[in-house]
């Protein structure tokens, strides 16, 4: 899995310490300058808590992490103390930068990416590695084990070799060691080697989903008969019998029922029937009253804006009879309309203008009219509303005449109700009982017979299991056959420890390891066990450290040259621990041999960042250029300590 280490920034109270990482990183110098720290940092961004050096615990304030994940630009952010990390990434080929904060472990089981299985910072470096995590069996003993993901820590065993367990444990693959992370780490190498292909992992889940199906099987039809024992009931023809028993004691209650609600409404009904004579007729009568009203009101509308047109006439006729009275008072002596000299008329009665009788008034006359025709309405409308009123009168009378009616016919009709009630309560109770048996009758009738169909169900899948479990041993049998990456690791490892010059160790010796657990043995050919070599028995703190490092590199050149499923870094922190660089100098340089021949070759893809005491200038021929820094104790030197003004413990 693609994982480039860029840059690390550790944040202190003072001022923020940046170490750029290459492909070949070597940090060396004396203890107590803070070398170990930048390895553990780095697993510290990854979710592994670290026990704070009394450095860190002064003045550290946060970590934080650049890296190249899969296709991704990543930035890893952790505070002092954090259980949560945050993390920024963008895929280069989209740029699409997106942030989140990622918890440690999973919670409430929600996915922090939207559509995917991404939980907690495991499951994103998964996710943004573009690999999907394995997933192996919880147990290798229990047939109804579940799987459970291998975590990136689980990986990291391999990729970072701390200071403190560099010479104690030996993966977690030796005897003694702590039972889950010996499984864990096997099921890394499984992996690594190709143990676990792709047919043997989808048996492996198609055997998970059929014991969860048939223990949820199992549990449901024991469950059925539970409730079939509770209620006593052996088969289905004793519930059918039930059942009838029943109904023919529901059809006797209601046959009860009915006789007694035939009574109470015979005696009822006539009187309700009268009631309800009665009322339809005054409904019919309100009706009326009720178009009568609307009549009125329209009609005195009417009449009234008519009164209002006679009223403004009678108005215009007395402005025409000032105007005529006005003007006869005048004498004319020219036309007013021509200007004309007017000529006397002949008779003295004539108007002098146009001559007719001015004796004529019409004027009055019409106004007269209009007065009368204005009092006849009048007395229309007051005629009108004295009959609405009237009418008013009989239509509130005639509406409580209604009330009084419907409270007698609702007295009656609930006084029936009750009448009911209090002679059929017990029956209509023992309807409700007979009636809820009924149903969980009806309920419990398929349940014997879908119990039977889930044992049924139970027995096939038994049988598929054993079907399924014989694929699965076959298929784990031919994946083991293969031995080829099995015998590189062997060939590897071997040659590792050759060319770092390992004490007594030639090309004589063979390696032989145990697939169950992989813990890797040496012994000359043809000799005994009395001469084998394993890592349990070298005693020497440098032997172990040297051991274990061999290893490391020999795991990573098979994960290279196979699946790449292991991150592409190796951090190895003090690999010559308990080993004298004067006096083992034949070993210090095979050692650096190692590092620098398989950095220019095999595992060139390979990030190293190797912590030690002392650094040793890889060969021209192998044309490296590996990013050194040395550290000391004197925070006024050149070289200062990891955190450059801190100076105690």
């Amino acid at each position: 899995m693609i994982i480039k280490l860029k840059e690390l920034t550790i944040f202190t109270k003072q001022e923020p310490v940046i170490l750029e990482l290459d492909s070949i990183n070597y940090f060396y110098g004396p203890i107590s300058t803070g070398k170990s720290t930048i390895g553990r940092l780095i697993m510290h961004c990854f979710g592994k808590n670290i026990d704070l050096t009394y450095a860190l615990q002064k003045e550290f304030i946060s970590i934080q992490l650049k890296l190249l994940i899969g296709n991704n630009d990543v930035i890893i952010e952790r505070e002092k103390d954090s259980s949560q990390i945050v993390v920024h990434y963008n895929d280069k080929s989209i740029n699409d930068p997106k942030s989140l904060i990622v918890p440690l472990v999973s919670r409430d089981n929600v996915s922090l990416i939207p559509d995917e299985e991404v939980y907690n910072i495991s499951d994103l470096i998964f996710y943004l590695g573009g690999v999907s995590p394995p997933k192996v069996l919880r147990s290798k003993v229990k047939e109804d084990s579940k799987r459970i993901r291998l975590g990136i820590k689980d990986l990291m065993w391999y990729s970072y070799l701390s200071q403190e367990e560099m010479d104690s444990s030996f993966f977690y693959l030796s005897k003694g060691e702590d039972f889950m992370k010996q499984l864990k780490s096997r099921d890394v190498l499984r992996y690594v080697l190709g143990y676990y292909q792709e047919e043997v992992s989808k048996l492996e889940e198609e055997m998970v989903a059929i014991r969860e199906e048939k223990a949820s099987t199992k549990t449901s039809a024991q469950q059925i008969r539970d409730i079939l024992e509770q209620n006593n009931i052996d088969d289905t023809n004793k519930i059918s019998e039930e059942m009838k028993l029943l109904q023919n004691s529901l059809l006797e209650i209601e046959g009860k029922l009915t006789k007694i609600d035939s009574s109470i409404q015979n005696d009822n009904e006539d009187t309700i029937k009268k009631l309800r004579g009665e009322r339809q007729e005054i409904y019919n009568t309100i009706s009326e009253y009720e178009n009568s009203l609307h009549f009125f009101d329209t009609q005195i509308e009417k009449q009234t804006k008519l009164k209002h047109e006679f009223l403004t006439a009678n108005i215009r006729s007395d402005r025409d009879i000032s105007a005529s009275k006005l003007f006869r008072e005048l004498t004319w002596y020219k036309c007013p309309e021509c200007g004309n000299k007017i000529k006397p008329p002949k008779e003295e009665s004539a108007c002098p203008i146009c001559k007719q009788d001015k004796s004529f008034d019409s004027s009055s006359k019409t106004n007269a009219e209009l007065l009368e025709r204005t009092k006849e309405l009048d007395n229309s409308i007051n005629a009108l509303k004295n009959e609405k009123r009237t009418t008013e009168q009989l239509l509130t009378k005639y509406q409580m005449f209604l009330q009084e009616i419907n409270e007698k016919i609702n007295y009656l009709e609930e006084h029936y109700d009750s009448q009911f009630l209090t002679a059929a309560s017990d029956l209509l109770s023992q309807k409700g009982i007979i009636e809820g048996k009924i149903h969980l009758c009806e309920k419990l009738l398929p349940l014997p017979k879908t119990a039977d169909d889930l044992d049924q169900r139970s027995y096939d899948l038994e049988g598929k299991l054993a079907k399924v479990k014989d694929q699965y041993i076959k298929a784990k049998k031919n994946a083991e056959k293969d031995k080829e990456n099995i015998e590189l690791l062997k060939s590897y490892f071997l040659e590792n420890l050759l060319t770092a010059n390992f004490p007594q160790i030639d090309k004589n010796y063979e390696v032989l390891m145990n697939t169950n657990d992989f813990v890797p043995y040496l012994k000359p050919s043809g000799e005994g066990e009395l001469s084998i070599v394993e890592f349990a028995s070298l005693g020497s703190g440098g032997k172990l450290t040297l051991f274990k490092t061999c290893f490391a590199l020999a795991i990573h050149r098979v994960s290279m040259k196979s699946n790449k499923l292991l991150p592409s870094f190796l951090i190895i922190d003090s690999p010559m621990k308990n080993i004298e660089t004067k006096q083992d100098e034949e070993i210090f340089k095979g050692f650096h041999k190692l590092i620098y021949s398989l950095a220019s070759d095999e595992l060139k893809d390979l990030q190293f960042i190797i912590i030690g005491s002392e650094y040793d200038e890889p060969e021209k021929k192998y044309k490296l250029k590996p990013n050194s820094r040395e550290f000391t104790r004197d925070i006024h030197s050149e070289n200062p300590p990891l955190i450059p003004y801190y100076e105690g413990p």
